[in-house]
């Protein structure tokens, strides 16, 4: 299911607040990346860039309404930044490609480990900020406006969008799965950034509760 990547994604968002017009890079092409970089794409005015290492990726940013580019190629001067990657080296990159002021949004997690970031440079100088972004909890910007289940009720709202059924796997029967989990999350798997698998198991969750399907053998 998406739903817990888009609720993610809706509260990035609203930590990030994107202006019309801004200059916005998502660095990384994961799930949660490509989801926050849809959103940004249904705003008037942005022409978000997806950057990530995999070219294999590409194909998919443009399906979301997103331009791709390599690292090496990430452009410079950005407004906002949404780093997702989970790489201390992706957010360097947030750093050396933001503009004056810039925004840094970082939606990464990186358990225990350590990141070296070069505050020495041009952090000062440009006034860059570095916000961290988290969905246990909402967001100030709708924090006492909107519950838990208010921001999730819009992520499933949200994930009516057939432009996002590039993110899903294909569906496997529940009896199947225990066969199918090694072809589909296995080294050999097909590039997608993390296989999401819609299981058919009797039933439909939809966002006012759980329907009984009536029309599968």
């Amino acid at each position: 299911m998406l739903a817990a990547n888009m609720e993610t994604a809706v509260n990035i968002l609203w930590d990030a607040r994107p202006l019309v017009g801004e200059r916005v890079l998502v660095i990384g092409a994961g799930v949660v990346g490509l989801l926050a970089a849809a959103l940004l794409a249904r705003i008037p005015g942005l022409d978000p860039v997806v950057c990530d290492l995999d070219p294999g990726r590409a194909a998919l940013v443009a399906a979301l309404g997103a331009r791709f580019c390599r690292p090496d190629d990430a452009p410079e001067g950005r407004d906002l930044i949404i780093h997702a990657s989970a790489d201390p080296a992706g957010l360097r990159l947030a750093l050396a490609r933001a503009g004056f002021e810039g925004r840094i949004i970082e939606a990464s997690w990186y358990g225990d480990r350590e990141a070296a970031l070069p505050l020495g440079e041009g952090f000062h100088a440009r006034r860059l900020s570095i916000l961290s972004s988290q969905v246990g909890q909402v967001a100030p910007a709708m924090r006492g406006r909107r519950s838990h289940a208010e921001r999730l009720a819009l992520a499933l709202a949200l994930l009516e969008d057939a432009r996002l059924d590039a993110l899903l796997g294909p569906p496997v029967r529940f009896e199947d799965l225990p066969g199918a989990l090694p072809a589909l999350l296995g080294a050999g798997a097909p590039p997608l950034p993390r296989r999401h698998l819609y299981i058919e198991c009797g039933i439909d969750v939809q966002p006012d509760g759980l329907r009984p399907h009536h029309d599968r053998p």
